[in-house]
């Protein structure tokens, strides 16, 4: 799970089974709308000003 963290700047990738942040990764001025790109498996950040490719995934993983 990906969690846009707005206030910060950030996002965080979050382990479901164990309830805990793995990664958190400045992206820029308040991070939004985030999508997985489903050839690449990329995770994809949308931000005021950008568009960015934050972390390849394993493409096994939902």
């Amino acid at each position: 799970m990906f969690i846009a963290n707005a206030g910060d700047d950030s996002v965080s990738a979050i382990d479901t089974g164990t309830r805990t942040v793995t990664a958190t990764v400045k992206v820029g001025d308040q991070p939004g709308k985030m999508g997985v790109d489903p050839t690449t498996g990329l995770l994809m950040c949308r931000t005021v000003a950008t568009l960015r490719s934050l972390w390849s995934m394993p493409r096994n993983r939902q």
